[in-house]
C-alpha cells in the first residue's frame, strides 16, 4: 500500500466519523429540544426539570456548566439577554448544546462514552440510523443488547494463559485469575460482580490495573456452608467467592499494601481475616505472595 492510498483511506475514515458525529450531535439536540413533551421519554428527568423551572435565575442552570454561574462568562451574558427576552426555549437550546457538545467531545471520558459506543456498535442495533430512535433511553437499550451479543462471541474465544490462569486447584475448588474482561467475565458468570459485566469493562480494567482478583470456584459443598457462615453476600448457589489484592503501587487504600484488603463487595477487616483462614494454607501463601 503507497502513501496515497494510506492517506486517502485514513480521510475517508475521518470524514466517515465526521459525518456520523454530525449526526448523532444533530439528534442530540432533537432530543433534548423536546421541551414540549415534558411527561414523555423524550428528555431526561433532570433537563426536564430545569427547563420547567427556565424562567428563575442564570445561577440555576449551573448543574449543566460552571459558566452559568459566573457573571462575567459569555455564557451567562447570553443567558441573561435571552431571561430579558423571556425567551425559555433558547435557554433550552444553550443547554442542549451544552449538553450535546460534552457527549461528543473525546476529552470527556463518560459523556463521549454514548457517541463511542454507537460509532462502535451501529451496524449491530436494529437501526444504524441514529435518527430512528426516539430517546437516549431506546438507544441506550440497542447498544447494551449489541454489546452483549458482540461480547458473548468473543467470550466463547477466552482461553487460557490469554485470558485467566488458574494458580491452585484441589479437591474443593479451583482458583482462576482473570488477565483479560473477557476471562473475568468467563468466570464470574451467576454472580453481580461489576468486573463481570459485559457491557462495562472499564471496572475490570481499573480493579487489574491496581491489583490482582482471584476467583475461588467450588466444587461442592465442603467450604461452602463453611463460607456462609461468615456471611459473604456475594456468595450464591455457585459458590463463586471474588478476593482482590492490591499492589504495592496503589496509593488508593489506608490499608497496609500487598495485602488482601478486600472479599467481595468488601468487607470488615474481621470478616477478611476470618475468610483468609478458612482457606487451605497453600492458597493463603499463593495469594499474599502472588506478583503480577
Amino acid at each position: 500500500m503507497n502513501i496515497r492510498q494510506i492517506i486517502r483511506e485514513e480521510l475517508l475514515f475521518e470524514s466517515l466519523e465526521d459525518r456520523l458525529k454530525s449526526a448523532f450531535y444533530k439528534w442530540c439536540q432533537k432530543t433534548y429540544l423536546n421541551w414540549d413533551k415534558p411527561e414523555s421519554d423524550q428528555t431526561p428527568k433532570m433537563i426536564r426539570r430545569h427547563i420547567i423551572d427556565a424562567d428563575g435565575w442564570v445561577e440555576e442552570l449551573g448543574n449543566y456548566s460552571v459558566d452559568f454561574e459566573d457573571p462575567y462568562s459569555e455564557l451567562y451574558k447570553k443567558t441573561e439577554e435571552l431571561y430579558d427576552k423571556k425567551d425559555y426555549e433558547g435557554i433550552h437550546k444553550l443547554i442542549a448544546k451544552i449538553k450535546c457538545d460534552y457527549l461528543v467531545d473525546k476529552n470527556s471520558y463518560i459523556g463521549y462514552q454514548t457517541f463511542s459506543d454507537w460509532l462502535t456498535y451501529r451496524n449491530q442495533t436494529k437501526s444504524p440510523d441514529i435518527f430512528q430512535y426516539k430517546s437516549f433511553k431506546e438507544l441506550g437499550d440497542e447498544i447494551r443488547k449489541a454489546k452483549e451479543k458482540s461480547f458473548t462471541k468473543k467470550l466463547k474465544k477466552a482461553s487460557p494463559g490469554k485470558d485467566y490462569k488458574k494458580v491452585y486447584e484441589d479437591d474443593d475448588m479451583v482458583v482462576i485469575i482473570p488477565l483479560t474482561h473477557a476471562g473475568s467475565c468467563k468466570y464470574g458468570q451467576g454472580t453481580r460482580w461489576c468486573t463481570a459485566s459485559k457491557t462495562h469493562p472499564q471496572y475490570f480494567e481499573g480493579y487489574n490495573e491496581r491489583g490482582v482478583l482471584f476467583r475461588i470456584l467450588q466444587k461442592n459443598d465442603n467450604y461452602l456452608e463453611r463460607f456462609k457462615d461468615l456471611g459473604l453476600r456475594g456468595l450464591d448457589k455457585m459458590g463463586k467467592v471474588s478476593i482482590f489484592k492490591r499492589n504495592s503501587k496503589d496509593k488508593t487504600s489506608g490499608r497496609k499494601y500487598d495485602m488482601v484488603n478486600s472479599v467481595d463487595h468488601g468487607y470488615n477487616e474481621k470478616q477478611i481475616e476470618s475468610f483468609m483462614e478458612a482457606l487451605p494454607k497453600e492458597l493463603v501463601n499463593i495469594i499474599l505472595t502472588y506478583k503480577k
